[in-house]
């Protein structure tokens, strides 16, 4: 059994291998970015690092989170790249068995597996294929970060 992150976006549970997540927290300032993807919320200053946040339900589903007291940013972690995911609500860390998980074809340019438990499914996303998105990487490629934290 394998340790996910799980958390909602648009009424869709989903889940996050728990070794790529970092950290969860609460959205606060954002510091917005001109002319970026729709699904670019900004910057912001977590953890002394200044992180790009992306708003998954954007990305996936075409429209905006709701910022609310629940909305959260998953800091995750892949290679050397740092990324906030803003989500509506992160809900628990659970134990998931490979056995339960099976692989979706491709839809679009997400890659996603299922995982069926016992009472619903979760769709379980790897940070490496959040992060080879091609729009993500063309925009983690044109801000640069570290010119960010030394100004």
């Amino acid at each position: 059994m394998d340790k996910y992150v799980t958390f909602c976006v648009n009424g869709v549970e989903f889940a996050l291998p728990i070794d790529h997540v970092n950290y969860i927290e609460q959205l606060e300032e954002i510091t917005q970015i001109p002319q970026v993807e729709s699904f670019v919320l900004g910057v912001s200053h977590v953890r002394s690092k200044i992180i790009p946040l992306i708003d998954l339900k954007n990305l996936l589903f075409s429209q905006p989170c709701k910022q609310d007291s629940a909305t959260r940013i998953i800091g995750i972690q892949y290679k050397e790249n740092h990324l906030g995911i803003v989500v509506e609500e992160a809900k628990e860390i659970m134990d998931i068995s490979s056995d339960s998980i099976q692989q979706v074809s491709n839809i679009a340019e997400h890659k996603f597996h299922v995982a069926k438990l016992e009472d619903r499914l979760v769709l379980i996303m790897q940070p490496e294929d959040l992060l080879n998105n091609r729009e993500i990487g063309k925009m983690l490629s044109q801000l640069n970060l570290e010119e960010l934290a030394n100004s």
